[in-house]
Formats: C-alpha cells, sequence, structure tokens
C-alpha cells in the first residue's frame, strides 16, 4: 500500500477498505485486516524504541479510539519512551494493579452471587439452589460476607465453622465445600491470586485444624429431608399404632424410648405441651416438645380410642404397658425401607431446618435436647426457649404433611 504524504482524515481511514496499514506520521499506524464478513477491522498500533529495538503497541480499535485519541496515545508512548521508560510493560503493570483492585472490589457475597447465578441452571433440585443461598446466608455472610475475596483467612473459615463443625457435621461440611467452591471460582476469574492457598481447602489445611466430625458419634441411615413428605404420604395410608408412633417420633424429633414410653399424665393437649422427666431424659434434665397441630390432632384421635386408666399414649399388646420398641422396627420393615432407621429421622430434622430455615443453630440443638456446648451461650440460655421453638417445630410438621 502506497504512503501517503500528509497525516491522516477520517475521510480516509472511513474509506480505506485494503488490508495493509495506513501511516499517520510520528510511529502512528492504522493497522486494517480483513474480517471473515468481507468486512474490515481497524486499529491503532504505535511503533517506538525501547531497550535498542523497534517495538509496536496496540492503542484500541477505530472507530472507538479516534484520530485525535490516537495521536495523543502515540505521543504519550513515544515520550514515555524517549524518557527511558518501556510503554508497554507500563500499560501491562497498570493493568495488573487493575486487576488487582478489581479483585479487591468483589465480596465474597457478591462472588457467592455470582457463582450460584452460574452454576444453578444445572442443579436439577430447586430445594438445592435454595439450600445453597441458606447456608452461606446463615454462616458464611455474617463472617466473611463483606470481604474481599484475597482477604479471606483461615481464620475466617474457622470463625465460621468451629461453632457447627460437631454440632451440625453436615451442614458444617457443605458449608466448608461451599466456600472452597466459590472461592476457587474467584481466583480462576481473576478476583484472588491463584497463588493464594484456598483457606477453605480440606486436605493439608483446615483437616489439622478442625478434626474429624464426631469421630465418637455413630450415624444412622437417615431419610434425605427432601423425601420426608412422601414418606408422610406412606404413612398416612396405615391405620395401624406403629404408624401414629412413627409419625409423632418424627414430628416430635425425639428418641424412640422417649416416644414410646409417652404417658397421658405428661401431656397437656389444651396448651399443646408435652413434658419429659429428667428421668427418662439421656440428658441430666427434663425436656419440653412444643406439640405441632398435627400432632395434638393425632393425640386427639389416639385419646378417643384410649382404654380406661391406660397410662401409655401408644399402649402395647400386654395389658397396661407401652408399645415394643421393635413395632416401629418392624414397620419399617414392612414399607420395605431398610435404607432407613428412626433415630435417623433426627438428623434429617437437623439437616432441614439448618438447610431450608433461618432458626438459629442454637434452637435447633435445644429441639433436639443437645445439650449447647458453648460455655458462654450455655450461660446466656439459661431457659428452654419453649415459645421460640413452637414455630421451629410447626414449620416442620407443616413441612413433613406437605403433601398429605
Amino acid at each position: 500500500m502506497p504512503r501517503l504524504a500528509d497525516k491522516l482524515t477520517d475521510a480516509q481511514i472511513r474509506r480505506a477498505a485494503t488490508p495493509g496499514k495506513l501511516r499517520d506520521g510520528s510511529g502512528l499506524y492504522l493497522a486494517i485486516k480483513p474480517r471473515r464478513d468481507k468486512s474490515f477491522s481497524k486499529s491503532w498500533v504505535v511503533c517506538f524504541p525501547a531497550g535498542g529495538k523497534s517495538r509496536e503497541m496496540g492503542l484500541g480499535p477505530y472507530p472507538e479510539v479516534t484520530l485525535a485519541e490516537a495521536r495523543t496515545k502515540a505521543a504519550d508512548a513515544r515520550r514515555k519512551a524517549r524518557d527511558g521508560a518501556d510503554p508497554l510493560e507500563a500499560r501491562k503493570a497498570a493493568d495488573a494493579e487493575a486487576e488487582r483492585e478489581k479483585a479487591q472490589a468483589l465480596s465474597f457475597r457478591d462472588a457467592a452471587a455470582i457463582y450460584i447465578a452460574t452454576n444453578e441452571k444445572h442443579w436439577k433440585n430447586p430445594k438445592h439452589r435454595q439450600q445453597w443461598r441458606n447456608t452461606l446466608s446463615t454462616y458464611a455472610y455474617p463472617v466473611i460476607g463483606d470481604i474481599a475475596c484475597p482477604d479471606i483467612t483461615n481464620a475466617h473459615m474457622v470463625q465460621i465453622l468451629e461453632p457447627i463443625w460437631k454440632a451440625l457435621p453436615e451442614t458444617a461440611s457443605r458449608v466448608r465445600g461451599r466456600c472452597e467452591n466459590i472461592i476457587d471460582w474467584s481466583a480462576v476469574n481473576g478476583h484472588r491470586d491463584p497463588n493464594q492457598k484456598n483457606p477453605a481447602a480440606w486436605k493439608g489445611n483446615l483437616k489439622h485444624v478442625l478434626g474429624k466430625q464426631g469421630a465418637e458419634v455413630e450415624h444412622q441411615p437417615a431419610l434425605p429431608f427432601e423425601d420426608v413428605p412422601a414418606f408422610f404420604l406412606e404413612l398416612g395410608k396405615r391405620d395401624e399404632i406403629a404408624a401414629r408412633a412413627l409419625e409423632m417420633t418424627i414430628l416430635n424429633v425425639v428418641r424412640t424410648s422417649n416416644q414410646i414410653g409417652a404417658r397421658w399424665i405428661d401431656h397437656n393437649i389444651e396448651q399443646a405441651e408435652w413434658a419429659i422427666s429428667a428421668a427418662d431424659m439421656k440428658m441430666p434434665k427434663g425436656h419440653r416438645v412444643p406439640l405441632a397441630t398435627q400432632t395434638v390432632t393425632i393425640l386427639r384421635e389416639l385419646e378417643k380410642r384410649r382404654e380406661k386408666r391406660h397410662p401409655y399414649v401408644l399402649p402395647g399388646l400386654k395389658a397396661l404397658k407401652p408399645l415394643s420398641n421393635m413395632a416401629m422396627l418392624e414397620l419399617r420393615k414392612r414399607m420395605n425401607r431398610p435404607d432407613i432407621t428412626v433415630h435417623g429421622f433426627r438428623s434429617t430434622f437437623q439437616d432441614w431446618a439448618s438447610e431450608t430455615t433461618d432458626y438459629h443453630p442454637n434452637l435447633i440443638e435445644m429441639a433436639l435436647a443437645h445439650v449447647i456446648k458453648d460455655k458462654t451461650e450455655k450461660a446466656y440460655r439459661r431457659g428452654d426457649l419453649f415459645e421460640k421453638r413452637r414455630p421451629l417445630m410447626q414449620a416442620w410438621a407443616d413441612y413433613c404433611f406437605s403433601k398429605r
């Protein structure tokens, strides 16, 4: 292409339709390249000497960068080169600084929102999507929600996980994994130095701080909480005392021994309350259970069938004796559900409450009659939070009966 003796004009640039370079002078060129659609791309390039060599640096596409702007940028680059600086390296450094500033500006909460929006289309279960949001809102955001991704440390993750690591082991593991995925995403997408160790990583990291989760506990097979409404639908079709026993055991989230040993004298149906004595509890004090409306309905039906002077809510085959502790086990066999245990429903409730509700972890623990291990919280919570537990138990019952 012949060189033009004079400076370029906008009219010349707009008409240019031949691949090559148009020289404007002072090292500034307009590079013209053909596209697949037979049109042409046009972009600015400046040449300058650096380190004894001639170097090129792009200044942006035309017309986004106008002719006047290109001349200003070219003059600035050549001035820096004359002063001994390398304009290309200087721009790389400026770009890197801008990326660092961008990374610092993105909080964990914002990173999580982008990560979820990007990935939730692959999560077929709507409850799974909600669990992601609920667990992060409940446990992660109060600690690191507003902290920039590069500033999240191991100490932050320990602060999030330590209170629930053994109390809510499954939830804690999911929170840790979700935080790890989000922080990994932030590093891959330039919001955190990829050379920084992920503070939520387990192997070689949190494993040596948090340790095993409740190694002394033997976990019982539990029904996923998503399957509970369908299970209750199946239970509702059975007119037998063992089915009512299992329903109430699940609704009250108590141990099998407590439910089959429940006595009428300990129930106040009008006040929807059941008081379990300390002698019948695993821990050295009594436990009050707020009764959901569905539980009260079951009790009233059982009361209609009650034999005169029978002390137990769930009567057994022997006179004045409670239901056998094998009754619910045999029911499970008749329902062809060897994959679950009655005790496992306590874990099912715990997972449901932790992942789909906003109730405080200590309230969930108290509903399960667990001892609160945190000494400060234990000292503060002198009462049993009975009335605060009532809406939690009603929400659980409403969920269980949602298909009935």
